[in-house]
């Protein structure tokens, strides 16, 4: 009997925490009765402060959250799209919001915006680890440049998403493709696994001086660069290298029909190991394009100027 008794009771108790574990949530959402705008504030979240394990949404109520804290986590982050001033997030200055999974905007929403207060150093960045971005905007906090900012994104960026920031930014990620827009200002390393292809691209400023430290982009591509809605401005002593080293081709393929500009100016370089086509190319005097190794045939724009 006694033995029995045990058994029942060691079953009642593997029955109980078998439905705890069944209990346990995999989501928290940003709540309607939040008490600050606080990310490590554990009652603004219906079922607490997000950690690697829980989802974070914030998707229902129309107010930001402020990243505040160094080891904010998530397995994912989908905000839902408003307009930038009622619902969105910030990234504080020097902090970091690690995302196992994709951050991405509700499907069917205009885009989620995350406002960037500039880093405080290269050393102590704001700072965003994710997997794949979509239907993401990243843009400057209000009297902020985003300048300092780090990006490890191991998935693609896709879905017209925005990448707009300011000096010495710092990008790793695995393509970038379906529309959306890159834009990076001085001082800049940018480096792309994949794809470049569909999104305009906007890097430099004409105001660095020389000798300045130099934007540097390194694209391998592995199918497509370029593309339709794809016009490119080069400004500021930027230096673009399209490599074909690895498994992809490193051409420069531009939609016929869609015409994009390509301006390379400002002391920059842009250099396609593969060949190029399609396009109106503006290179200014003081600027260098090679394509193909510098072999002509390799090179077939629409239109190329080259002024100044």
């Amino acid at each position: 009997m006694f033995q029995r008794r045990n058994l029942v009771v060691v079953g009642m108790v593997c029955a109980a925490s078998a439905l705890q574990a069944l209990a346990q949530p995999t989501e928290t959402e940003w709540g309607d009765g939040h008490l600050s705008a606080t990310w490590d504030e554990a009652d603004n979240w219906d079922f607490g402060v997000p950690d690697e394990n829980l989802d974070a949404l914030h998707t229902t109520d129309l107010s930001d959250i402020e990243v505040n804290i160094d080891t904010a986590a998530c397995e994912s982050l989908e905000g839902k799209g408003g307009s930038a001033v009622d619902r969105f997030m910030v990234l504080l200055g020097g902090k970091t919001l690690t995302s196992d999974g994709d951050v991405f905007g509700t499907t069917g929403q205009d885009n989620f915006v995350i406002k960037l207060q500039d880093g405080n150093s290269a050393g102590d960045p704001t700072k965003l680890v994710a997997g794949a971005l979509k239907r993401i905007d990243l843009i400057a906090a209000s009297s902020h440049d985003a300048d300092f900012f780090r990006l490890d994104a191991s998935g693609d960026v896709t879905e017209s998403t925005t990448i707009n920031v300011g000096n010495d930014a710092d990008i790793d990620i695995g393509g970038f493709y379906l529309g959306g827009a890159l834009s990076v200002g001085n001082s800049g390393d940018v480096d792309i696994v994949g794809d470049l292809k569909n999104v305009t691209v906007d890097l430099g400023a004409l105001s660095v001086g020389i000798g300045e430290t130099r934007t540097t982009v390194t694209i391998g591509s592995v199918g497509e660069v370029g593309g339709t809605n794809a016009d490119w401005t080069l400004l500021g002593y930027v230096d673009v290298e399209i490599d074909d080293s690895g498994t992809g081709s490193g051409d420069f393929n531009v939609n016929a029909s869609a015409q994009p500009t390509f301006r390379v100016e400002g002391g920059s370089t842009l250099v396609i190991d593969g060949p190029a086509n399609n396009g109106n190319w503006i290179v200014k005097s003081n600027a260098s394009l090679t394509v193909g190794n510098g072999t002509a045939e390799h090179f077939e724009p629409q239109e190329l100027t080259v002024d100044g």
